[in-house]
């Protein structure tokens, strides 16, 4: 199921994506008022059914694309993570740990959106980002079972 937040018709609501075909949630569930609340396997077999059969409500050329999750908790952000990185970079920043930061939710632009670019920049770096969405609470798991606390990414 490929999920996605957006805007169409003046408001914003979340779905899925089938080819180019959105299926409208938000009016299908009355228990879900967005995607954090789709991590739920549960809510996911929910989802499947209300869209079994139906018509869809937008086609995907009529949506504007909204971040997935569009006020997280937390973005915790890991840089230069992985062993080879200063062959890309060069020696510019050397160290024996990844750089972990946060970002906020106003830094993060969604899918075909414009991204602010201050006038301080002469350039944008370029990242392929990866989400991870922690589905439940918990610290210090077994590397067995941390998978046992993710959820499907939106991202």
């Amino acid at each position: 199921m490929k999920l996605v937040t957006f805007s169409g018709d003046g408001k914003t609501s979340f779905g899925t994506i089938d080819g180019d075909r959105v299926f409208d949630l938000g009016p299908r569930l009355s228990n879900a008022r967005g995607l954090v609340d789709l991590l739920d396997p549960g809510a996911q077999v929910e989802a499947i059914a209300a869209i079994k059969g139906a018509d869809a409500d937008y086609a995907l050329s009529d949506i504007e694309y909204r971040r997935p999750i569009e006020y997280p908790g937390q973005i915790v952000c890991v840089g230069i993570n992985y062993g080879n990185r200063d062959a890309e970079y060069g020696n510019s920043i050397k160290g024996d740990y990844p750089n972990i930061f946060l970002r906020t939710p106003e830094t993060l632009a969604a899918h075909n959106q414009a991204m602010l670019v201050p006038p301080e920049s002469e350039q944008l770096d370029y990242e392929g980002e990866i989400a991870l969405v922690i589905g439940r609470a918990g610290g210090a798991f077994h590397a067995t079972g941390r998978w046992n606390i993710s959820a499907p990414s939106p991202a």
